[in-house]
C-alpha cells in the first residue's frame, strides 16, 4: 500500500518527519519524487506491506490515520481497500446486511481464481447454478473463481479480503506459478 509522507508528519514544529522502520525483505521501500526546480529527491512516500503476518513476526506498530465507515447504513456493496499489481488483484470488499431475497453478491472477475477471507460478519457462498451453498464465518478462507457468488449473511455487513490471480492469455495458466514437465 502507497502511503503519503505527510500520513507521517507530526504536529510539532519541526520540519522532520519519522515513519516507521520499513521491512525491505518483506518489499516494503520509499517512494521518492524530484519537485520541480530542486536538484535532488525528496521522499514523497512509503510503500507497506500490509499482508498477514507470520506469527512468529509479532505485531507492528504503525499507526495509520483511518477512515471510520458506518457499515451499517450502505444499501450497495462497497469496495473499500485495493492494490493492482501485474500477477495479483487484492481488494476489501463490504456487502450490506440484507433482508431482502435478492441480497447484494460478490463474484470473481472473469479469467481470474484466487482466496476469499471473510474479515468481518458472516457470508453463504457457493456457485451460482448449484442447490448447495457454504457459510463462512469471521477468519473462514475459501478458493474462488468467477463462477463462485458471495452474499452476507445475518444481520450485519459482510466484510471481505479478496485476492484474485489474474491469468495468462494465452495459457490460462496463473502467473507466477512454475510449470514442471
Amino acid at each position: 500500500m502507497h502511503v503519503p509522507i505527510g500520513v507521517f508528519a507530526s504536529e510539532s514544529t519541526s520540519k522532520r518527519v519519522r515513519m516507521p522502520v520499513l521491512e525491505y525483505w518483506r518489499g516494503e521501500s520509499v517512494v521518492y519524487e524530484r519537485k520541480k526546480g530542486s536538484v535532488a529527491p525528496s521522499i514523497s512516500g512509503v510503500i507497506l506491506n500490509c499482508a498477514p503476518r507470520m506469527p512468529d513476526m509479532g505485531e507492528r506498530k504503525v499507526s495509520l490515520p483511518g477512515v471510520e465507515l458506518d457499515f451499517q447504513s450502505l444499501e450497495h456493496e462497497a469496495i473499500i481497500l485495493g492494490e493492482d499489481t501485474e500477477k495479483i488483484t487484492t481488494h476489501t470488499i463490504v456487502l450490506p446486511a440484507s433482508r431482502s431475497n435478492n441480497p447484494p453478491t460478490f463474484s470473481m472477475s472473469p479469467e481470474t481464481n484466487g482466496m476469499v477471507i471473510v474479515l468481518d460478519g458472516a457470508a453463504r457462498c457457493g456457485e451460482e447454478e448449484a442447490a448447495e451453498n457454504y457459510l463462512l464465518q469471521k477468519g473462514d478462507t475459501v478458493q474462488a473463481d468467477q463462477r463462485m457468488l458471495f452474499a452476507p449473511h445475518g444481520a450485519d455487513p459482510c466484510v471481505l479480503k479478496v485476492m484474485e490471480v489474474k491469468k495468462t492469455e494465452q495459457t490460462g495458466i496463473a502467473r507466477g506459478t512454475e510449470s514442471f514437465g
